[in-house]
């Protein structure tokens, strides 16, 4: 049987302050630091082959990113997202993740029910791409409603 190996990665959302400064800068810092592995939350502009090449360089990995969906219309969204999976495949991400949706902070039933289209077509897009699909929920998105 296979050993699993596990890396210690961190979720660049968490720099997006010096990311957005400097992208590429941050990542050798993170590599320096003894980071094994990243996952995105945004590009800053850096073409797919640029980004693949300074990944192999620091030798992170980069299982994932963080990629919005445009709640617009579904038409938007399905747009927008293959330019994101075109952009992951090139990279050799596995996994795609929604972080985050248009719901108040006390979600109703309705308010849930509009997504689902929206969430069923992403997932099918990204898993007809070889990718696997995520959504990354927060605690609001989970509360019970209060009397």
């Amino acid at each position: 049987m296979a050993t699993k190996v596990q890396q210690v990665g961190i979720q660049m959302y968490t720099l997006r302050d010096q990311t957005e400064k400097d992208f590429l800068g941050t990542l050798r810092k993170v590599a320096d630091i003894g980071y094994e592995a990243v996952e995105f939350a945004g590009y800053f502009g850096v073409s797919a082959k640029e980004l693949r090449t300074t990944l192999d360089d620091l030798g992170l990995a980069a299982p994932s990113a963080h990629v919005g969906l445009d709640f617009s219309s579904l038409d938007n969204m399905q747009t927008a997202l293959s330019r994101e999976i075109e952009y992951a495949q090139e990279l050799g991400l596995q996994y795609i993740i929604t972080p985050g949706s248009p719901v108040p902070a006390n979600p109703s039933l309705e308010d849930v029910t509009l997504l689902i289209p929206f969430f069923e077509k992403a997932s099918e897009m990204v898993r007809v791409a070889g990718l696997k699909y995520g959504y990354h929920n927060h605690d609001f998105e989970c509360q019970l409603p209060t009397t």
